[in-house]
């Protein structure tokens, strides 16, 4: 899925998460391509903090014939600060919004997001700092065993080329209270670079 088909099925899912007042910011493939070399994706990661009261207007937003999203699947991860599926029936593919979670790291996430264009006169959106693109996905290649050579060369790219230079200092705070901070380390020496 290329980017412009990726902007195109999230403008009204955006549109109406701003309607809303729903906080958000957009992870994954999508944000590790725009800070790091690109590479095809076929979903969408958004992490959004949205409220059980939130969700009838959520399910009254979302046109039936565009996109496919089940109600109790919403409120199942609103509940357990987990994730649901939007499918988008267009195209067929899948936005994975993952419900923000209630911690400091969180918090300064969103806090640190970036709102820009990620590609040049298309609409400004939220987007994860490179800073926290690394941390997630080192995050999520442990939770995975350490076995995804994609995640970590995704990881590696952010940090080869990333310009201006990453805010290391945030980095290693973070790294070490998430228990982290070997990997990033480690990260670092792959990529060819010093970690101060």
């Amino acid at each position: 899925m290329d980017i412009q088909t990726i902007i195109g099925i999230l403008n009204p899912i955006l549109d109406l998460f701003e309607q809303l007042g729903i906080q958000y910011r957009i992870g994954g493939s999508v944000a590790s391509s725009y800070y790091g070399p690109p590479r095809a994706t076929q979903d969408v990661d958004l992490i959004a903090s949205i409220s059980a009261s939130q969700v009838p207007a959520l399910m009254a937003g979302l046109d039936p014939q565009s996109y496919y999203v089940v109600e109790q699947t919403v409120l199942d991860a609103i509940a357990h600060h987990s994730s649901f599926n939007i499918l988008d029936l267009a195209t067929m593919n899948k936005i994975d919004v993952f419900i923000d979670k209630p911690t400091h790291q969180a918090r300064q996430e969103q806090q640190r997001a970036k709102f820009l264009q990620i590609v040049p006169g298309s609409r400004s959106l939220w987007i994860s700092s490179a800073e926290d693109m690394i941390l997630e996905k080192i995050v999520w290649w442990q939770m995975g065993g350490g076995i995804s050579t994609r995640q970590w060369n995704d990881i590696l790219g952010i940090i080869q080329h990333h310009t201006p230079p990453l805010d290391t200092s945030y980095i290693a705070t973070s790294a070490q209270s998430l228990g982290i901070l070997s990997l990033v380390q480690q990260a670092y020496i792959d990529a060819g670079k010093i970690f101060p």
